[in-house]
């Protein structure tokens, strides 16, 4: 029997699952009192969220009326692309 599936995965999504996943085994291993490789599956994490932050900007870009989205702008050029277009403010905190 093979299954069939007919659902469209999006990266931001995948990637945010991927993240939370990581996120998961460092929040167990924490509670165990494991430290073996825990600063990798941290960054991991952080690298998985950082991807999937630039994945919703993609999809968010490219669905957007009346912006001409590029893809492989700098993120910075990205959000004051999205600012202008959707009437809100990017307020970066420390």
């Amino acid at each position: 029997m093979t299954t069939t599936w007919r659902v469209r995965r999006v990266p931001h999504d995948t990637l945010w699952r991927l993240a939370m996943y990581q996120v998961a085994i460092v929040e167990h291993k924490s509670a165990r009192g494991e430290n073996a490789g825990l600063q990798y599956d941290g960054m991991s994490a952080v690298i998985s969220l950082a991807f999937s932050i630039e994945a919703i900007l993609n999809f968010v870009g490219e669905r957007t009326p009346g912006l001409d989205w590029n893809e492989r702008a700098k993120y910075k050029q990205k959000i004051a692309a999205l600012e202008k277009q959707l009437g809100f403010q990017y307020i970066k905190t420390n």
